[in-house]
């Protein structure tokens, strides 16, 4: 697998885990979190672009 591939699942599961975890244990999303899952997914591409330029890796996906 591509570096690029493994670092967006590690963010994708580690962002599902900060917000289950604030949402279930501090109630704070219950409202808003229709509005996380986009800056989410964006984050997710910026920084997998990123690592892609930091490791060298120019391979199309």
């Amino acid at each position: 697998m591509h570096k690029k591939k493994i670092y967006d699942i590690v963010f994708i599961i580690a962002a599902t885990a900060i917000i289950i975890i604030l949402n279930e244990f501090f109630g704070l999303l219950e409202k808003n979190i229709k509005f996380l899952l986009v800056p989410i997914i964006l984050a997710s591409y910026f920084i997998g672009q990123f690592v892609e330029r930091k490791a060298g890796n120019k391979q199309e996906l």
